[in-house]
């Protein structure tokens, strides 16, 4: 989303499925409505996002915490993280708009708008033949598709980098998700032996609010119980805090990786553009 950036009267422009066109259309587009240079343009808000395939958000919600002093501020009392489940739908939030986290199933998040669009094709041209889910978006409905998005807006945008509709070409340079910290496990398995009866258990208690509830919860419920002393007791207790995992998962440097992937082909102009 982005304005005019004149004294005069603000006119946004909002582009929806902005991540499945290039750099190149959307600044083709702001061109064909706005009657100025669109890299002049001021942006609003910017969505930045990767998509991790295989690794479901439950294994996000146990094995990740989302570390914003601002953000838990902008909430007050609510849960700084907070779960929103519809059926096999789930989704994790850190902030609230417009400068948020999100972390949700992307398949199954496509698989909703293409029930939409069955319904509206079967109510408006009943004649015509409905494209298959798997030749809309190339891959299963049950594929596993986790998407990581990290919305900006304001002053945040500024503290990235971004500023105008031109600085959207450094989007591959910049980490949006630095405040992802990864809980991995270890080779290494907390025993009785060495640190206790007393901290074994309260570890092991909390190994399981983690597993139940998440690892962001589990921290909200320490947060509330234990108040300033939370951070001391966090680092005593956080070996316990990393889940021995079935499911292969990621680490930073894989997510980074892949957000840098999904920029990169936005910011490359497509063959019909390079021969225009």
């Amino acid at each position: 989303m982005f304005s005019t950036l004149t004294p005069e009267p603000i006119h946004k422009l909002e582009i929806y499925d902005a991540g499945e066109k290039t750099l190149q259309e959307m600044r083709a587009l702001a061109a064909s409505i706005f009657d100025c240079n669109p890299d002049r343009l001021g942006l609003m808000r910017v969505d930045l996002c990767a998509d991790i395939h295989g690794v479901d958000v439950g294994w996000f919600k146990k094995h990740t915490i989302i570390q914003s002093k601002q953000t838990q501020r902008e909430l007050g009392t609510v849960a700084p993280y907070q779960t929103v489940r519809k059926g096999r739908a789930e989704t994790l939030y850190a902030g609230v708009k417009p400068n948020q986290f999100r972390i949700y199933n992307k398949a199954l998040e496509r698989l909703v708008r293409w029930k939409w669009y069955m319904r509206q094709l079967k109510r408006q041209a009943p004649e015509l033949e409905p494209t298959p889910y798997e030749a809309m978006y190339g891959h299963s409905s049950e594929a596993i598709i986790t998407r990581v998005e990290r919305q900006l807006a304001g002053r945040d945008l500024g503290r990235m980098g971004f500023s105008t509709f031109e600085s959207l070409t450094v989007a591959a340079s910049i980490s949006p998700f630095d405040k992802i910290k990864f809980y991995e496990a270890t080779q290494h398995e907390p025993s009785i032996e060495e640190y206790g009866f007393t901290t074994w258990t309260s570890g092991m208690f909390l190994r399981g609010v983690v597993n139940d509830f998440g690892l962001a919860a589990t921290r909200g419920f320490m947060k509330e119980k234990l108040g300033r002393n939370l951070y001391r007791e966090w680092k005593r207790l956080e070996p316990f805090l990393c889940l021995p995992s079935e499911t292969l998962g990621i680490d930073s440097s894989t997510l980074y990786t892949s957000f840098q992937q999904s920029v990169s082909r936005q910011l490359l102009p497509t063959p019909k553009e390079l021969s225009a």
